[in-house]
């Protein structure tokens, strides 16, 4: 409740959050120091395998991972990494606290130094959202 909060116009309803990304497992899609924002899932049964979710377990800690298989019946989660140097490994669903499906991410590795000030991303934000109020207008 205390986490600093951020308003993004183009991220649909729910609970959200951005977790930062350390380590090179997902590359070549996400890489370190990007933000990947999730939205919270509170029922197992939304999961879909072959999707990304940031996991929150007991033993592994907090993980990007790709949802490989659900083993219903024995509890368990098979979560494999984007980059195939790392092997799959199995998760018991009791050990996971939460679960935040993929949203976005942000990145701003691509983005050169004098583009990271503060006006420059507002400008960026304000941009998208006046991008989505057309896209609603369009589909309305």
């Amino acid at each position: 409740g205390n986490l600093p909060q951020m308003k993004l116009p183009f991220v649909p309803t729910g609970k959200h959050r951005a977790f930062p990304i350390k380590g090179d497992s997902m590359e070549p899609w996400v890489k370190e120091g990007a933000f990947i924002v999730g939205k919270f899932i509170d029922e197992y049964i939304q999961l879909k395998e072959g999707q990304t979710y940031i996991f929150v377990t007991q033993k592994e800690g907090v993980v990007y991972k790709r949802l490989s298989l659900a083993k219903w019946d024995e509890q368990k989660l098979i979560l494999k990494s984007d980059n195939a140097f790392y092997k799959p490994f199995e998760v018991d669903i009791r050990e996971v606290y939460e679960i935040w499906e993929f949203t976005c991410k942000i990145d701003m590795s691509d983005y050169n130094d004098d583009e990271l000030n503060p006006m420059s991303i507002m400008k960026m934000l304000r941009s998208f959202e006046v991008e989505l109020q057309e896209i609603r207008k369009n589909i309305a």
